[in-house]
């Protein structure tokens, strides 16, 4: 049998703007921000040695998003969690419509819990565990559900904590790990956490992630 990492296979890549092209960048980042209501964004693409960094609309303040604006960095970890899941899917290591309580071996989590809907927001769970100190699958078992699955978009940070250890129980790693080795040294991309005091991280073995 082999090893995940033996297993992975780089996906293709589409070659990214560059610098020559900021200016077209520019313009579709602004569409962009009009389209879904963001008030202000930035966007920098490296390409061949090159960078195109752009930016448009407004900060918190209201002053006029620079290159140097500082924002928060929120919940960019759910790329890389969305990513490497979807990897496992194409594997036929994960499938989208399993239950997840089928997949981790726990019964007492809901039937309707999919991977398809802890990913596109619609599985119906809560923004935030009641308990970020708490264990996860805990907390999905006590939640109260906000919607009904698969009937409304609804944002969950707990969903994603989910979808976490289920990549976990699949390859065996740690999340910090799976992503890095399956998908960050692949690709060649260094990985890197950052973090403060107060900012809701735990080891990374319990799934407990933004």
């Amino acid at each position: 049998m082999h090893s995940r990492k033996e297993r992975f296979d780089p996906p293709r890549q589409r070659p990214a703007p560059g610098a020559g092209n900021a200016e077209r960048l520019a313009a579709v980042l602004a569409r962009l921000a009009v389209r879904h209501r963001v008030p202000g964004a930035q966007v920098a693409v490296w390409s061949g040695g090159e960078t195109a960094m752009v930016q448009t609309g407004v900060e918190s303040r209201g002053r006029p998003m620079r290159e140097s604006s500082r924002v928060p960095i929120g919940s960019i970890t759910k790329v890389a969690t969305a990513t490497l899941a979807m990897v496992l899917v194409s594997d036929g290591d994960l499938e989208l419509d399993q239950p997840v309580g089928e997949i981790l071996g726990d019964p007492g989590l809901p039937a309707s819990l999919t991977l398809r809907g802890l990913l596109s927001h619609t599985s119906g769970l809560p923004s935030d565990p009641a308990d970020a100190a708490g264990n996860c699958r805990r907390e999905v078992r006590s939640a109260e559900f906000v919607c009904e699955p698969g009937t409304a978009f609804s944002y969950s940070n707990l969903g994603y904590a989910l979808v976490g250890q289920l990549i976990e129980d699949v390859t065996g790693m740690g999340w910090r790990q799976a992503v890095e080795s399956i998908l960050l040294r692949p690709l060649d991309i260094d990985p890197v956490i950052v973090g403060r005091p107060g900012v809701w991280y735990r080891d990374p073995r319990d799934g407990a992630r933004t």
